[in-house]
């Protein structure tokens, strides 16, 4: 019974050993897009009304096809 008992307990801490570590996984991907999102956000903050227009006219589809 104490076999079991150990056995259960040893799978219990792996379990929470792992969804810390997947939580510390989701955490750094989270500040990689933040930092991501910045940068972005500083090059669209920097551009003028002509290169901006210029650069949302790639998204945009040609319709008048």
């Amino acid at each position: 019974m104490a076999i079991v008992a150990g056995l259960g307990l040893a799978a219990l801490k792996l379990i929470s050993v792992g969804k810390q570590q997947e939580r510390s996984r989701q955490q750094a991907n989270d500040l990689t897009a933040i930092r991501n999102r910045n940068t972005s956000d500083e090059k669209v903050d920097g551009l003028g009304p002509d290169s901006m227009r210029d650069k949302l006219g790639e998204w945009v589809r040609d319709r008048s096809r």
